[in-house]
């Protein structure tokens, strides 16, 4: 009998806890990520160094607070910007096909009608947009606080460069106003591609996947340029569930994230999902968990499987896109395209006490960076965010800082799509 696990769908999931013991230890677990690609992304330079500023208004004044973050860059609204295009930016090279995610921490003050937001755009060699890409926007007062995280990007086709911005829209306010942002905390960070080869299909014919099913293929996207894989559901189709698969060696007991992106055609009596298989070291199948059941049509839907724990008699695994074609009539010309697979480790990291007066915690290069969050009360659940962003040291992530100290305990949360 199949195990079947339904997962919920948290973005904020899995969260890894680390509590300090008497000898100033902490054992916690994270996933995966990559080294920054922005400079100066915090502006301890005291200026511009590294970015681009358009408009005027722009400053450099008090950064993330309660942090070692001195400096922040600052916009005000004023007579002299109104009407005007505001922007932050910073130009990067990327690699098409690789993966990618970026954030901003944003202080928002006496906002009245204008908002913000954080803004990726890929270019070509000749410096041609491609596409924009952007958060959620902010227009409302707040603290220091992460703005939404851009994630699931993937460097498309033809992009050589990408614009970081962030991007102040004053539109619909008027000359008088004077609302005040201040943004701080960068990060635009190319992450790995976790254990699977070609999990975006840039390269041809499939390259490390295998097929159940006829008529898979590799196609590409004009309107996203990057790649996918298609499924399209025809009469000499004999399978009931065609899927797409990758196997990779796992560790037994160890914990991974793993999702991936569905979209379709006309899917109005199907579904499709993302699964893990379990194998032993006869290659037989011990367990499954799925992920969410999704009917997209003409949308991308993720299906996710948060903290998965690999059985204690596995030595490998199976990610599956799996599609049920049962109830399908062959005249609807119903396609399915996968993209995006990933599949990641969950590395430990650790910390310690470096000086009387600041703690360092730690892990290798191939886990995340993430937000680190801290507690002085573990009975109430109450967590707040230490404004802290890891740095990549000797290939591997470190945050040192006094203003954490105090914590009962600290974690990481982890922010998936």
């Amino acid at each position: 009998m199949k195990t079947t696990h339904r997962l919920p769908l948290n973005r904020f999931a899995p969260r890894w806890l680390c509590q300090r013991s008497v000898l100033s230890a902490l054992v916690c677990f994270v996933p995966y990520s990559h080294a920054d690609l922005l400079t100066n992304r915090q502006f301890e330079s005291g200026d511009f160094s590294g970015w681009t500023t358009v408009g005027t208004g722009w400053s450099i004044g008090q950064g993330v607070s309660n942090s070692d973050d001195a400096n922040g860059a600052i916009f005000q609204s004023d007579i002299s910007n109104w009407g005007s295009e505001i922007l932050l930016y910073q130009d990067v090279p990327v690699t098409q096909g690789a993966y990618y995610s970026a954030h901003m921490f944003v202080l928002a003050d006496n906002i009245s009608s204008s908002e913000c937001w954080l803004e990726i755009e890929w270019k070509r060699n000749d410096g041609s947009t491609i596409y924009s890409q952007r958060t959620t926007s902010i227009n409302s007062n707040q603290d220091y606080q992460p703005s939404q995280q851009a994630l699931s990007l993937v460097a498309p086709n033809e992009a050589v460069t990408v614009r970081v911005a962030a991007v102040v829209d004053r539109s619909f306010s008027s000359p008088s106003d004077t609302d005040t942002y201040g943004f701080d905390q960068f990060s635009f960070e190319q992450n790995p591609q976790g254990l699977l080869a070609n999990p975006d299909f840039a390269v041809d014919d499939l390259e490390g996947w295998s097929t159940i099913g006829t008529q898979w293929s590799r196609s590409y996207l004009w309107e996203e340029y990057n790649h996918v894989a298609r499924y399209t559901h025809m009469a000499e189709e004999t399978n009931v569930y065609p899927a797409i698969y990758q196997c990779f060696p796992v560790s037994p007991g160890s914990m991974y994230v793993a999702y991936g992106v569905i979209y379709s055609d006309n899917p109005w009596t199907s579904e499709a999902w993302v699964e893990i298989h379990w194998l032993d070291t006869n290659g037989i199948v011990i367990a499954h968990d799925e992920g969410e059941h999704v009917s997209p049509v003409d949308a991308h839907m993720f299906s996710r499987l948060y903290s998965l724990i690999s059985p204690t008699n596995a030595i490998a695994a199976c990610v599956r896109g799996v599609i049920d074609v049962s109830s399908l009539s062959y005249a609807s010309g119903t396609t399915y395209m996968f993209k995006g697979f990933r599949v990641m480790p969950i590395v430990p990291i650790s910390a310690f006490t470096v000086t009387a007066d600041a703690i360092s915690v730690g892990w290798d290069g191939s886990g995340p960076r993430g937000i680190l969050q801290q507690t002085i009360n573990l009975t109430d659940s109450s967590w707040e965010n230490t404004h802290l962003i890891p740095d990549l040291v000797s290939n591997r992530w470190v945050v040192s800082s006094g203003s954490i100290l105090n914590a009962k305990a600290l974690r990481y949360r982890m922010v998936l799509p």
